[in-house]
């Protein structure tokens, strides 16, 4: 056959019809069919299924113990990490003499609070210090109240010991020119608000001073003693009389109001303050109108013994049950008026 130009010539190859002889070919894989159904496949097929089945249950487990046995746990360490808590004082419990009648009740008072985190800083180790335009608020409130800027830095730094995110109070007894002043100029002020605390009433007035006593803030002596061992720093406790006696009664001590706050420490919401329980009240053998009658007496004798020439530097009056012991008046002259006392700064 002719060869015509551009067309190449197929080469044919011829291959053998057998193997040569000793000669053996392998193939490079081969599946075994019957495998998939023969028992070492099952073994290993349920092996795996064991296993898998094993690490399921492990979790459920494990999930079923953070949610229910462990799950008040984080509850409350999530809780901690999202809210502070920012101790407010609560109101006393009453005082009521044999009949009932109110001798020393809770009230509320005025006083001006100031914002720690919106006047200053606090360091690594919890020192707070006022920033410069801190400094330049506390110099203008100081200078409207007549309180020095080194009594109102006191005063919060103490605050923030006790209580790193509560206000603090800077004006307990503030005038009410100035209070007024504060409200109608809140904006100039921001870091200032006037608000209440519970404060002791007196309805009698200046009785009783003999033996209802004073309150005051724990001292660094008082912590831990058998008296106010529960008590914490800035507490206001009682001090003398059956308001020291009785402390453990009438004292509720702070009141754990929440605040939320962000991963940066950073207030997030508002102040949640929680209904505080009602407080028992303490009624002493105490009878008010032999109060009074006793008081009288001792100061109509002592005025009596001026007439007559004597120079009488104090005297004393106590009536008491020979029975039983129950002291039903006692009157002490000179005495202190409570109710100046606690309306002192």
């Amino acid at each position: 056959m002719p060869i015509t130009p551009g067309r190449r010539r197929r080469r044919r190859i011829t291959l053998p019809r057998s193997l040569p002889t000793g000669r053996r070919v392998e193939p490079y894989s081969h599946v075994d069919a019957p495998y998939f159904r023969s028992p070492g496949f099952y073994v290993r097929t349920g092996g795996l299924a064991m296993v898998v089945g094993v690490a399921i249950a492990l979790l459920l487990l494990r999930a079923w113990s953070i949610q229910v046995l462990h799950g008040h746990q984080y509850n409350s360490v999530a809780t901690a990490q999202a809210f502070r808590t920012v101790d407010l004082r609560g109101p006393r419990g009453a005082i009521v003499d044999s009949k009932g009648r109110k001798l020393a009740g809770t009230t509320g008072r005025i006083v001006v609070d100031a914002d720690p985190g919106a006047l200053g800083t606090r360091d690594a180790h919890g020192n707070w210090s006022p920033t410069t335009d801190g400094r330049a608020s506390l110099l203008q409130l100081a200078e409207l109240s007549g309180t020095s800027v080194k009594t109102l830095v006191t005063r919060i730094q103490r605050a923030v010991i006790r209580s790193p995110f509560a206000p603090a109070v800077v004006l307990p007894h503030p005038r009410w020119s100035l209070t007024t002043y504060l409200q109608e100029r809140s904006t100039e002020f921001a870091g200032f608000k006037v608000t209440g605390q519970p404060a002791r009433s007196y309805p009698q007035g200046a009785f009783g001073s003999e033996f209802l006593g004073l309150l005051g803030e724990v001292s660094q002596k008082e912590l831990g003693t058998p008296r106010y061992r529960n008590a914490k720093p800035g507490e206001i406790v009682g001090q003398t009389g059956v308001e020291a006696v009785y402390d453990s009664i009438l004292n509720p001590g702070f009141i754990p109001a929440r605040l939320r706050v962000d991963s940066l420490g950073r207030i997030a919401g508002p102040l949640v303050i929680p209904h505080h329980k009602q407080l028992p009240t303490l009624r002493l053998t105490i009878d008010a109108h032999l109060q009074r009658a006793a008081e009288k007496a001792v100061k109509d004798g002592m005025a009596l013994a001026v007439q007559n020439g004597k120079h009488p530097t104090g005297g004393s009056a106590v009536a008491i049950n020979p029975y039983t012991g129950a002291i039903y008046a006692l009157a002490s002259v000179p005495s202190f008026n409570q109710v100046e006392a606690a309306n002192s700064p």
